[in-house]
């Protein structure tokens, strides 16, 4: 009467950009967060390295140094977002593994089934939580906010936040607020049964069951609130 069943599904995918245009081929071609460039991942992240922050509580970038001839020739630092160079930072969009798994028990008419999705490895942002930490007076502020730089304390792990929104740099995109993009969640879960056959054959009726179903019961991730 017993009966218990087990699914398993999941992806693993890579990729690498083979060839691009001539004119193409020194400086790739950026697409938001990404470059393409030969011999790269398409979705390998291509952003702004955060350097911590200075006295002031402002957030620091990396920036190249370069010569005359714009040879790089070491790398400093600069509180101005608009100087800060890009640089592939090894980190990608794509997970390492994804996948579902689900499995359904059922015993003498009763029957339950859950199914679940997963992800394992890649980043990705979280625009939800960098809206909250915005300037704007129109949406609600994240609880971070109170992380931020005191100037009366000097103390605060995010840099300084400031009314005026293009000095909050560290809400850009930049490899600071790129986050684990692994997760797990509970998809639906059903909880059924199926009536006495000879029951049924009293009423007239061939087969009828009953169930409650629900959906979206449960995500964990690196952060409350953020969904893959």
């Amino acid at each position: 009467d017993l009966k218990w069943t087990v699914s398993l599904v999941g992806s693993h995918y890579k990729n690498r950009i083979v060839t691009l245009p001539e004119e193409n081929r020194e400086n790739g071609i950026t697409s938001g967060p990404f470059n393409l460039r030969e011999g790269k991942s398409r979705f390998e992240y291509y952003t702004y390295m955060y350097a911590g922050m200075d006295e002031k509580g402002n957030a620091m970038w990396y920036m190249d140094e370069t010569n005359e001839k714009g040879e790089v020739t070491g790398r400093t630092t600069t509180t101005t977002y608009a100087d800060a160079t890009r640089y592939f930072i090894g980190k990608s969009a794509l997970p390492d593994f994804n996948g579902g798994l689900s499995t359904t028990f059922s015993y003498k008419g009763i029957d339950l089934s859950i199914a679940t999705a997963f992800q394992i490895g890649g980043y990705a942002y979280d625009y939800s939580y960098l809206s909250g930490m915005s300037s704007s007076f129109y949406v609600g502020h994240n609880k971070d906010m109170w992380k931020t730089f005191n100037p009366e304390t000097g103390q605060g792990s995010l840099p300084i936040w400031n009314a005026d929104n293009a000095s909050n740099s560290f809400t850009q995109q930049s490899d600071l607020n790129l986050i684990k993009a692994s997760y797990f969640s509970i998809r639906n879960i059903t909880l059924g049964y199926t009536l006495p056959k000879n029951l049924m054959q009293k009423l007239g009726v061939e087969k009828l069951r009953i169930y409650a179903t629900a959906d979206n019961l449960g995500l964990w991730s690196k952060r409350q609130g953020f969904d893959p």
